[in-house]
């Protein structure tokens, strides 16, 4: 069963480390007017979570982690809420963990997911993000590894033929031109005004005979090409 929540839009749910609970309640107090928005933190234990549920209707926001999802998420998963915004959204990455099954489970009318770092394995954990996301937008798993995971993984071999390195660029282009318009990239540059200029300094040092060798074989392998592309391109648009 369902349950909206009698509030109209019905309050929002930010899942998060639970190391991060506290500083998100501290930065929405920081920067908004308490008469706008107000926070409640979900955490505690849970004859301690039981008795903070009656108050998720005089809150708009309601802040927790994503331990505390999976432990109540046969309470969680039968309330509406207007957005679910996964801080660190990498976490569910594994589509088959307790706290990703879990998490997918909350229903709401507006989702985000915030994530430094969206790809860390392989490509296929971006399809977990964006089945929390859009469920059903970029296939199933085993059609997204077979149209995405599988010519990515086959490029990224030392020893694939050009065939291959041609079909991972091709299929990171198709993924890239997919994903691209719901993904909104912000370097510490844009928010942080205050930064000072990057130093980049440069030093050498000699490779050893193993990592020279290595290096000649991989510079001149077809898979340098491919490798170039996928890193500039997740530089550019991750």
């Amino acid at each position: 069963m369902l349950v909206r929540q009698s509030k109209d839009p019905p309050s929002s749910l930010i899942v998060c480390p639970s190391t991060l609970v506290g500083h998100w309640v501290y930065e929405i107090e920081k920067f908004i007017d308490a008469s706008l928005i107000t926070t409640l933190q979900y955490a505690g234990s849970a004859q301690e979570r039981i008795l903070l549920r009656s108050q998720f209707d005089k809150h708009n926001v309601i802040i927790t982690s994503y331990d505390v999802v999976r432990k109540d998420i046969d309470y969680l998963g039968q309330l509406f809420w207007n957005y679910c915004i996964l801080d660190e959204g990498h976490i569910i990455k594994n589509s088959k963990s307790k706290i990703t099954c879990a998490v997918k489970q909350l229903k709401a009318q507006h989702r985000l997911v915030l994530s430094g770092t969206p790809i860390q394995n392989n490509v296929l954990d971006l399809w977990s993000l964006f089945d929390f996301l859009m469920p059903g937008f970029l296939g199933t798993e085993r059609q997204f590894q077979a149209t995405y995971g599988k010519p990515l993984l086959a490029a990224r071999d030392s020893k694939c033929s050009t065939k291959d390195a041609e079909a991972g660029a091709l299929a990171m282009e198709a993924l890239h031109k997919q994903v691209m318009p719901f993904l909104l990239r912000r370097t510490k540059d844009e928010v942080l005004s205050n930064l000072p200029e990057k130093i980049i300094q440069d030093r050498y040092c000699d490779l050893s005979p193993v990592q020279l060798k290595l290096y000649e074989r991989f510079s001149g392998s077809g898979t340098s090409i491919l490798a170039e592309t996928l890193w500039s391109s997740i530089a550019c648009h991750w």
